[in-house]
């Protein structure tokens, strides 16, 4: 029977990040206007495929140079590249993820439209 180092199990214990939750119940029944849904819908889906696909070109790039034919798509400063591409889009995603969910709050709860009148800021 092998032993864990105790930091080991408690680094494997825990989640790198903490998924996504709405972390007031009432923006749950927040009805949202299907034009700002869709629009981030439409970024979101642009994004994840783009930076899928970036992902499956740096594997395979990955797999060829595991072997002798070498046959890859881009050298190392363009995955670098790529990377900080992928990273960005990323964080612009989740700013305007993070900014249409204070919106739906602020606007589309009447909790949130009861803080905004009495001036309560969330950042």
């Amino acid at each position: 029977m092998s032993k864990v180092a105790p930091i080991v199990e408690e680094t494997i214990s825990q989640p790198l990040f903490e998924r996504y939750t709405l972390h007031k119940i009432e923006a749950q029944k927040a009805m949202l206007p299907g034009y700002p849904v869709m629009k981030l819908a439409g970024k979101v889906a642009d994004i994840a495929h783009g930076v899928a696909t970036i992902l499956e070109i740096k594997r395979r790039d990955d797999l060829e140079a595991e072997f002798e034919n070498q046959k890859v798509f881009f050298n190392d400063a363009d995955h670098c590249s790529l990377t900080c591409l992928s990273i960005a889009a990323l964080e612009l995603l989740r700013d305007e993820a993070v900014s249409i969910t204070e919106w739906a709050y602020n606007v589309h709860t009447p909790e949130g439209r009861a803080e905004q009148r009495k001036g309560v800021s969330h950042e």
